[in-house]
């Protein structure tokens, strides 16, 4: 009793439901990553990135900037219909940067 004791205290043991929410969220925030990372590489390689850019930096709201990534196009990822929300977010976040 007292090995599972400290295992679980001490040792960074989890259950198997602990072990499978922490693989579904950085499952998670891998897919935001790339997804981000698509999304501002297809961003910068459009003709009019430059002029889109100024346009990005010019609204003031994270919601609104998420919206008008989304509306671009450059936030729906390959083989998908709608854009990922938490990719976009970010997408917008590392273009006004």
């Amino acid at each position: 009793a007292a090995t599972m004791v400290v295992g679980f205290v001490w040792g960074g043991w989890v259950t198997g439901g602990t072990a499978r929410d922490q693989a579904t969220a950085a499952g998670n925030v891998a897919r935001t990553e790339l997804a981000s990372s698509i999304c501002v590489e297809r961003f910068n390689a459009a003709t009019d990135s430059e002029a889109r850019l100024v346009e990005l930096k010019a609204i003031t709201g994270a919601s609104a900037r998420r919206q008008f990534v989304e509306a671009g196009g450059w936030a729906t990822m390959p083989g998908q219909t709608s854009p990922d929300r938490r990719g976009s977010e970010a997408c917008a976040a590392a273009l006004a940067a």
